[in-house]
């Protein structure tokens, strides 16, 4: 495995696929110890985890001078990104009113 495929693992899928197993466990932790309201708290993690994914994308770009936090909806990780960040911000918003 090349370094760049080696970051992308580490800087994208990884932060994606702990913030959704840890989305699964604060479900069941919620579910079976009622009053614990970890879905809200597994939120803050979810949205922190899509604006380092965009963090990451942003200074991938092959133009390094760019630092405009703009939103691009065309870029590479997006995909995963915004789909973090607004999930967990609901999550954060509304965890203890879903379960």
């Amino acid at each position: 495995m090349s370094s760049k495929q080696r970051s992308v693992v580490c800087n994208v899928y990884f932060p994606f696929g702990i913030s959704i197993l840890g989305v699964a466990i604060s479900i069941g932790v919620d579910l079976f110890f009622p009053g614990m309201h970890w879905t809200q708290r597994i939120g803050s993690f979810v949205t922190v985890a899509g604006i380092y994914i965009a963090y990451f994308d942003e200074n991938t770009k092959e133009n390094g001078h760019d630092k405009n936090w703009s939103l691009r909806l065309r870029s590479k990780y997006t995909k995963f990104s915004l789909p973090c960040v607004i999930f967990g911000t609901i999550l954060w918003g509304y965890g203890d009113l879903l379960l």
